[in-house]
Formats: C-alpha cells, sequence, structure tokens
C-alpha cells in the first residue's frame, strides 16, 4: 500500500511552486530518495471543496509519497518542514484526503532569499536492479530464449517438411537441423536476450 500525503495550499501556484523547490533544494536527504515531493499543480474537480473540509480556501495542490519505505524516518520531519516553509496559515497536509496532519507548532510563511541552484525533476528517479538481480534475469532470458527458439526452429523444420512433401530418408537433414542449425541459432537469440536484460534498467 503507497503512502501518499496531499498538500492543499492557501498560496498562488506559482508561489507554490517556487517553495517546492526551495525545499527540495533545501533538504535533498528527504526529497531525493526516501520521500518524493511533486510539484503543485491546479485545483481539480471537487479538490477547493474538499479542502475547505478541512478549513482551508485552496488554490492549489500537490503530493508527498513515500518512495523508500525502509528510510521513511524522516517522514515527520519533512512534513514539519513543508510546513515551516509554506506557513501553517497557508497549508494543511492530509493523509490522502481522508486524516488530516497538523503541524506541530503555527509559524509563519519562511522567507526565500534565492532559488538558484538545481531543481529537481517532477517525476521520481527510475529504480536500478542490483547487478545480481541482473544477471539472474539475464540467464532467465538466456535459458528461456534458448529453449524457445530451439523449439521454434524444430516445429518450423518439421512444418516446412510437410508442406513441400519434403522426404529426409536417411534422417541426415533432420538431425543436422536438430544438433547444429537449431543449437547455433537458439544459443545467439538467448545471448542476445540476456544482454538486453542486463543491460536494462
Amino acid at each position: 500500500m503507497s503512502i501518499v500525503y496531499r498538500g492543499h495550499c492557501a498560496l498562488p501556484l506559482e508561489e507554490a511552486r517556487a517553495r517546492i523547490a526551495f525545499a527540495r533544494q533545501a533538504r535533498p536527504e528527504w526529497f531525493r530518495g526516501p520521500l518524493w515531493l511533486y510539484d503543485a499543480k491546479p485545483l481539480g474537480l471537487f479538490d477547493h471543496e474538499i479542502a475547505l473540509g478541512f478549513g482551508i480556501d485552496a488554490r492549489c495542490t500537490f503530493l508527498l509519497s513515500v518512495f523508500d519505505k525502509e528510510r521513511m524516518t524522516c517522514l515527520e520531519d519533512a512534513i514539519d518542514f513543508l510546513y515551516q516553509v509554506f506557513g501553517t496559515e497557508g497549508l494543511v497536509i492530509t493523509w490522502g484526503l481522508d486524516k488530516p496532519r497538523p503541524p506541530k507548532a503555527s509559524c509563519p510563511p519562511m522567507t526565500i532569499n534565492t532559488m538558484e541552484g538545481p531543481v529537481m525533476a517532477d517525476s521520481p528517479p527510475a529504480r536500478r536492479r542490483s547487478p545480481g538481480l541482473r544477471f539472474l534475469l539475464g540467464l532467465a532470458a538466456f535459458i528461456g530464449t534458448v529453449v524457445a527458439v530451439y523449439v521454434a526452429v524444430l516445429l518450423g523444420y518439421d512444418a516446412w517438411a510437410e508442406a513441400t512433401g519434403f522426404f529426409d530418408r536417411e534422417g541426415a537433414t533432420a538431425m543436422g537441423v536438430a544438433f547444429t542449425i537449431a543449437p547455433m541459432v537458439s544459443l545467439l537469440a538467448g545471448g542476445i536476450a540476456a544482454v538486453l536484460v542486463f543491460r536494462r534498467r
């Protein structure tokens, strides 16, 4: 089950986005892996009415999601930091659209003097598989492809012989397909499949 918090913000959309960019830069150890802070977006259908139910006249909304549950110990501190950045009068954070998460203490909006520095993208970084897992996936792809291609070559030869009426009196052609052509083609295809799977992130 994913853990997603929603920020209901009374600030203008552009100011909210600027403060989110500031929060990302100020606390990259929180918002660059364990958590992910999404850009503010205009209100959708019923978002304003929902925010009013939480006691705020919202003008935009944003999401905060837990990206790595094993390192989510910073979640509470990160939420309080967002309250400090936006000010408690201009922000209400809820768990989804259900349970409000109030601030620990009231505070005015933080004064932001600069927005310089890299701004993080709005989508979470892709998780890279470990080398061990990628090796096992590559091995599985190799074995599966070898078996599938070998069987396909044999069935293809059989279908061709039936369609053309080819009669292999001594079985030399069939043995050549079974023990030379099919293994070579299947090993080549398996190697390509393994490399593609291993290199893919």
